[in-house]
């Protein structure tokens, strides 16, 4: 669901206070890159019930959910993003702006909308407990908890079709319709498939298992990468 204009400043002008804050009291002698699992990414097929699995992961944890349309938002947004990579220290801006051109090479500072996005992944995942929904943040957070979260086609369509009030028949089209863009968006972006299970700690079928078994399967694989 797309925020409204104040209550969408709103939410990243509380996170972004949070991260100042945090920022201080762990001193800049701290600072640098997030440590794994510090940090989940989600990726998900429509229909499959990843959102609904991110939000209970960040709830379990007490993270903040980034879902695709807000990191979307903020990319789009220059006030905005121009205050949550000041958020960040000296030291640590550089090393992102040096991750999202070693990730984009020579396009880096041209390619507009995608440069920004990367930029906010990377901000996001230096101030750490973050779950990230989308956007490709797999591809840019290697040493995240990497999650992709998949059903069939039939379990998908008929998932949305109940939460949506469509025919079967339509929702199907749309789950086709959505992981082809996903698939494009994914290999123009970063020149990956994201399919691909090499790009991902874990996945997670929801055809026969639960929504909180899903969680307890993330849950656990952040417990395992932390400790």
């Amino acid at each position: 669901m797309r925020l409204g204009n104040g209550a969408f400043a709103d939410l990243v002008t509380q996170r972004i206070r949070e991260w100042e804050v945090r920022q201080h009291v762990r001193g800049a002698e701290s600072a640098g890159p997030a440590q794994r699992a510090s940090v989940v990414t989600i990726s998900r097929q429509l229909g499959s019930g990843g959102s609904e699995v991110a939000e209970a992961v960040a709830a379990a944890l007490r993270w903040d959910v980034w879902d695709r349309q807000l990191v979307e938002d903020v990319a789009r947004s220059a006030r905005v993003r121009t205050r949550a990579v000041e958020s960040l220290d000296e030291r640590t801006r550089s090393q992102v702006q040096a991750i999202g051109m070693e990730l984009l090479g020579e396009r880096f500072e041209e390619i507009g909308y995608r440069r920004h996005l990367v930029q906010v992944i990377l901000t996001i995942a230096e101030h750490g407990s973050a779950v990230i929904v989308g956007r490709g943040a797999n591809f840019v957070l290697p040493k995240a908890f990497n999650v992709r979260v998949v059903a069939p086609p039939a379990a998908r369509a008929a998932r949305l079709a109940a939460r949506e009030g469509v025919s079967e028949r339509d929702a199907l089209r749309r789950c086709a319709d959505s992981d082809r863009e996903r698939a494009e968006f994914t290999r123009s972006l970063f020149g990956r498939e994201i399919d691909d299970p090499l790009a991902y700690d874990l996945m997670v079928n929801t055809n026969q298992l639960q929504p909180a078994g899903a969680v307890e399967l993330i849950l656990a694989g952040v417990r395992i990468t932390r400790s």
